[in-house]
């Protein structure tokens, strides 16, 4: 998952590329059943005190393996503090740069589908 995160700020098939490479340095951790569950009950947690779509489910997803693991997540992204900070998640979060200092690429908008009459 972390993978696809960092993959999707690609530019160009050149980024692409230098970003695999440095990803294949990395050690992976899986995604297993436990971690879509609580993934899941987080997203529950979240309706009960705001909204649940407020963190992404990649997000969560994240947060759950870190957890597991006791591995703390290294980021960009206010979402895992706010899991941190509301007790969804027990992970330790530490920004990978100050905030608001780096030029992140806004995720493409999605059109509803049309409604038929």
């Amino acid at each position: 998952m972390v993978r696809l995160e960092v993959l999707w700020s690609a530019r160009n098939a050149e980024d692409m590329a230098r970003k695999r490479l440095d990803l294949d340095a990395l050690y992976n951790l899986p995604v297993e059943a436990e971690h879509w569950e609580a993934a899941e009950d987080a997203m529950q947690r979240l309706s009960e005190i705001s909204r649940p779509r407020e963190v992404t489910f990649p997000d969560l997803l994240i947060a759950a393996v870190a957890e597991t693991n006791g591995i703390a997540v290294l980021h960009y992204d206010k979402d895992y503090d706010l899991l941190r900070e509301r007790d969804i998640f027990n992970i330790k979060t530490e920004w990978a740069a100050e905030r608001g200092t780096v030029d992140v690429p806004t995720p493409p908008q999605t059109s509803e589908p049309e409604q038929r009459s």
